[in-house]
């Protein structure tokens, strides 16, 4: 059955973030992005953190993730993640204070486990300060 639009599903541990009819979702699948328009075919998918893409009548509206999953089929696209945040909330000063925070957190960080995850959410802004700035040039 063809179908016009995909129906995109965002939840994450938190809360329903969005759900709409679109005509496409690129999402950062562990392999790499792939895109999601109607008729596509069924799979599921682990996601890295980056951004997903919703297209949506010639409009499009970034939303960053952590990780999670694709669920894909060829209606819909839901995804489930550990954290969202919509791009145009993001301050990109902000992001480089808070990584120069982690850095020195990681720094003086006794335990190794505590230092992991400290290197761990620096990664992540890592790759939000890069998508940012990457989305300002163009």
């Amino acid at each position: 059955m063809s179908h016009e639009k995909v129906e995109f599903i965002l939840v994450s541990p938190e809360k329903h973030v969005m759900s709409d009819f679109v005509d496409m979702v690129v999402v950062p699948g562990e392999a790499g992005d792939f895109g999601v328009l109607p008729d596509h075919a069924a799979m599921i998918s682990n996601l890295r953190p980056g951004l997903v893409t919703v297209y949506k009548d010639k409009e499009k509206q970034h939303i960053f993730i952590t990780e999670g999953f694709a669920n894909v089929n060829e209606a819909s696209c839901t995804i489930l993640a550990e954290t969202t945040e919509f791009v145009d909330e993001l301050n990109l000063e902000e992001m480089e204070t808070l990584y120069k925070h982690l850095q020195e957190e990681i720094d003086i960080a006794r335990d190794e486990s505590e230092k992991e995850e400290l290197s761990r959410s620096r990664e992540i802004m890592m790759t939000k300060i890069q998508l940012l700035k990457k989305l300002s040039e163009h």
